[in-house]
C-alpha cells in the first residue's frame, strides 16, 4: 500500500524516499521498487539518483537469486537512463564496472550455474550505449576502459556454430567498432585478447599454440550443408578485414601477407594463429577473382588446401564461399576446384562443399564437371551410403535430372542406371533409401519415359527373387502423386503393369506373390488401379482388382515384418478399435472400387457389387470394415437418377435391392455382432 501511494506522488523525488528503497531492494518488493524508479527516469535528478542507488546496491542485485527478472529489469533502466541523459554516461560506467566486478569471471563461462545470457546481453548494451556517447573521440579514456572491461569479463572464443551462447552479439559488435576505428593500430591487441581467452580455457592447459582443438560445426538442412567458424571470426575479424580491404586494397594486401597469413602447418603459432588466416579467406578469394594479385592469391589458396589441418578446415570454408558466390568466372572457379580435386588420393570430392561447386557446373552441362561426377559414380566408395562425408548419390542424380540442360539430364539418367545395379548399396538394410530413389524414377519418367521403362525392366529381370527394396523401387512409380495425367497413366499400364503382371506373371496371384513377396509392393498395384479408375480406364482397373482379390494379404496373423502386430488391423477390430486407415492389399480394393461408383462406369456396377459382397464375408475383419465403407457409398446412391433429365436410374432396382439385402445380411450375421466397429460402420448404410 505504501509503495502504491508513493508511486502516485506528482513530481516524485526518488532521493526523498531513499530509506524506503534501501529497505526493500533485497526483499520481495524488489521488482516494484525498480518499476517505480523506471517510471521516474525522465528527471535528470532522479536518473542520477537511480544510477548512484544501483551502484550502491550491486551486492543486493547480485544476490537476487530468485529475482533474476528484477536484476535484468534494473539493467534495462540503466540503458534507458543513458538514452535520456547521455551526460550521465560516466555514472553509468561506474555502475557497470561495479556490477561486472561483482560477477567476477562468471561471464567467461559458457554455461554457468545461473542462466546469465540475458543479463550479459543487457550489460553489453549498456557498454555499447556508453561507447556511443563518446563516438566522436576514438581515443577517449572511457572507450579504453570499456574495452578493458570486455577483455576482463567476456569470453570471445567459446562461441562456435550458428548461435552465440557465451558472449552476446552486442559485445562482438562493440569490439568490432573499436577495432575499425584504428584497424592497423589495434588488430594486434584484438588478436592478443583472443589468444588470452584461449589460454584461459580449460581445454588449453598446455597453452594455445595457434590451433583450435575443437569446433568447426557443420550442419545440414534439406541437403544443404553449412560449416560455421568461431563467433569472433564471423563477427569481428572478417568484417574488420573486409572494411580495411575496401579502404585500402593495396595496403591491406601487403599487411595481410606480412602479418596475418600462415601458408603451412609449420607457420601456425600463438603469434600467427590459424584463425587469422581463416578470417582473411574472403579477402584472398576476392583478390583471386577480381584483384591485382590473382596469381599470388591462387598460390595462397592452394597452400591452404594442402595444409589439411585446422578446425574448422580451411578448405571447407574456401569452397563454401565459392559455392555461395554468384557470377564467378568459370575458368577461375574450375582452376581452384581442380587443383583441390587433384590433391585427393581417393579421387573423390574431399568435402560436400567441393562436391557442391562441381555440381553447380555439372548441372549447366559442363563436360569436364560431368566427367568428374561420372568418375565418382563409378567408384564404389562414393555410392556407399554409410559415407557421411559427401552427398548421397541419389542427391547428385536428382540435381542433374532437375537441370534445364539436356546433357545433364541424360547423364542423370545414365548415373541412375549405374546406381541401381544388382549389388547396389541402396538395397542394404531398411527401405529408407528406396523412398529417395522413387522421386528419381518420376523425374526420369517426365524426361524420357522409354528410359524409365528400361530401368524398371532392368530391375525386374536382374534377380529371380527380388529383394524387398528392389520390389519397392519397381512399384513406387505406380503410386506417385505427380503422375495423374490420363496419357501418363495409360503408358504405365501398357508399358510396365501389363507386361509384368499380365504377361510375365500370367495374371496369376501365386506368381505375383512369389516375385513381389512384399505386401507393401503389391499394395502399389492397387493404388495404381485407383489411378486407372480416376483416368476412366475402368476395365484395366477392374482387371487388377480381380487378380488381387486372391491376394493372401492381409492374413489373420501378424505379418513377418510386423511381429508385434502393430499393424494387425484384424486384431484391432476384434479389440474394438475402428481403423479408418487404408492399408493391406485386399484392404485397398474397396477404396479402388469406390472410384467406379460413377455414371461413366455404370456398366461395372454389378461387378462392383458382387466383389463387395465377397469382401463383406472376408475372413479378415479389417477387410470387412473397409467393404462396409464401400457398401455405404453404394447404399447412398442406390436410388440416384442420372442428370440432366433425371429419368434414368443410376442402377437397376434389382441392384438396389441387392445392396439393401447385403446390409441387412451383414447386420444379422451372428459372426459380426460381437465387434463394435463393424456394427457401428454398417449403420452408415441405413
Amino acid at each position: 500500500i505504501a509503495l502504491d501511494l508513493i508511486s502516485r506522488i506528482p513530481n516524485l523525488r526518488l532521493e526523498d524516499w531513499d530509506v524506503i528503497w534501501r529497505a526493500l531492494i533485497n526483499r520481495s518488493y524488489t521488482y516494484r521498487v525498480i518499476g517505480i524508479m523506471e517510471d521516474n527516469v525522465i528527471s535528470v535528478e532522479n536518473a542520477k539518483y537511480i544510477l548512484n542507488f544501483l551502484t550502491d546496491t550491486v551486492p543486493e542485485l547480485i544476490e537476487l537469486s530468485m529475482e533474476r527478472y528484477s536484476r535484468d529489469h534494473a539493467l534495462t533502466i540503466v540503458i534507458k537512463v543513458i538514452a535520456e541523459h547521455p551526460e550521465l554516461s560516466h555514472e553509468a560506467l561506474m555502475f557497470t564496472e561495479g556490477f561486472l566486478n561483482a560477477r567476477a569471471n562468471n561471464y567467461k563461462k559458457t554455461f554457468s550455474k545461473r542462466d546469465l545470457k540475458y543479463e550479459k546481453e543487457n550489460v553489453a548494451k549498456i557498454l555499447s550505449a556508453i561507447y556511443g556517447v563518446d563516438s566522436g573521440d576514438s581515443g577517449s579514456k572511457t572507450k579504453r576502459r570499456i574495452i578493458e572491461l570486455l577483455e576482463l569479463h567476456f569470453n570471445f572464443v567459446e562461441d562456435d556454430g550458428e548461435y552465440l551462447n557465451t558472449a552476446p552479439l552486442e559485445a562482438y559488435q562493440l569490439l568490432l567498432s573499436w577495432l575499425q576505428e584504428d584497424f592497423y593500430g589495434r588488430i594486434k591487441h584484438v588478436e592478443e585478447i583472443l589468444v588470452s581467452d584461449f589460454n584461459e580455457s580449460k581445454y588449453y592447459k598446455r597453452g594455445f599454440d595457434g590451433w583450435e582443438l575443437m569446433g568447426g560445426m557443420e550442419s545440414g538442412f534439406s541437403k544443404h550443408y553449412t560449416i560455421h567458424d568461431r563467433g569472433f571470426v564471423k563477427y569481428i575479424l572478417t568484417p574488420a578485414f573486409e572494411q580495411a580491404y575496401q579502404d585500402d586494397k593495396d595496403g591491406f594486401w601487403k599487411f595481410v601477407i606480412t602479418n596475418v597469413l600462415s601458408t603451412s602447418v609449420e607457420q601456425v603459432s600463438a603469434v600467427k594463429p590459424d584463425f587469422m588466416s581463416r578470417a582473411a579467406i574472403p579477402i584472398i578469394i576476392e583478390e583471386y577473382l577480381n584483384g591485382k594479385n590473382e596469381k599470388q592469391a591462387f598460390e595462397i589458396l592452394t597452400s591452404f588446401l594442402r595444409m589439411n589441418k585446422g578446425i574448422p578446415d580451411r578448405s571447407r570454408l574456401i569452397f563454401q564461399y565459392f559455392r555461395d558466390m554468384r557470377n564467378i568466372e568459370k575458368d577461375k572457379q574450375w582452376k581452384i576446384t581442380k587443383s583441390h580435386l587433384d590433391m585427393s588420393e581417393s579421387k573423390l570430392p574431399p568435402s560436400t562443399f567441393v562436391e557442391d561447386v562441381v555440381m553447380k557446373l555439372a548441372v549447366t552441362g559442363d563436360v569436364e564437371a560431368l566427367e568428374y561426377v561420372e568418375s565418382w559414380m563409378n567408384n564404389p566408395n562414393y555410392i556407399d551410403t554409410t559415407n557421411r562425408f559427401h552427398f548421397y548419390a541419389d542427391t547428385v542424380i536428382a540435381r542433374l535430372l532437375d537441370s534445364s540442360n539436356d546433357l545433364a539430364k541424360q547423364k542423370g539418367i545414365h548415373f541412375l542406371k549405374l546406381y541401381l545395379t544388382p549389388s547396389g548399396k541402396w538395397e542394404d538394410g531398411d527401405n529408407t533409401r528406396t523412398w529417395d530413389i522413387s522421386p528419381l524414377l518420376v523425374k526420369t519418367f517426365f524426361i524420357d519415359r522409354d528410359e524409365l521403362a528400361k530401368i524398371i525392366y532392368g530391375l525386374y529381370d536382374s534377380q529371380k527373387k527380388l529383394t524387398k527394396n528392389r520390389q519397392l523401387v519397381i512399384t513406387s512409380i505406380l503410386s506417385d502423386q505427380e503422375i495423374n495425367d490420363s496419357g501418363d497413366v495409360q503408358f504405365l499400364f501398357s508399358e510396365i503393369v501389363q507386361p509384368i503382371i499380365f504377361k510375365k506373371l500370367d495374371g496369376n496371384i501365386e506368381n505375383i506373390v512369389k516375385k513381389f513377396s512384399s505386401h507393401h509392393a503389391r499394395e502399389q498395384f492397387l493404388k495404381f488401379a485407383e489411378k486407372l479408375m480416376e483416368a476412366k480406364k475402368f476395365k484395366q482397373g477392374m482387371d487388377l482388382v480381380h487378380i488381387f482379390m486372391k491376394d493372401p494379404n492381409p492374413s489373420l496373423k501378424n505379418e513377418p515384418d510386423d511381429p508385434e502386430g502393430t499393424f494387425n488391423y484384424h486384431q484391432k477390430i476384434i479389440d474394438g478399435n475402428e481403423e479408418i486407415v487404408i492399408s493391406t492389399v485386399r484392404g485397398w480394393i474397396p477404396f479402388v472400387l469406390r472410384r467406379a461408383i460413377r455414371v461413366e462406369a455404370s456398366k461395372y456396377l454389378d461387378e462392383v457389387i458382387i466383389i463387395n459382397e465377397k469382401l463383406l464375408s472376408d475372413e479378415n475383419y479389417y477387410v470387412r470394415f473397409q467393404a462396409l465403407i464401400l457398401l455405404s457409398d453404394l447404399a447412398r446412391n442406390r436410388h440416384t437418377v442420372v442428370p440432366p433429365e433425371r429419368k434414368e436410374r443410376f442402377m437397376s432396382l434389382e441392384s438396389a435391392k441387392r445392396i439393401e439385402d447385403m446390409a441387412f445380411n451383414f447386420l444379422e450375421n451372428e459372426e459380426n455382432r460381437p465387434y463394435k466397429p463393424l456394427m457401428e460402420r454398417v449403420l452408415y448404410c441405413f
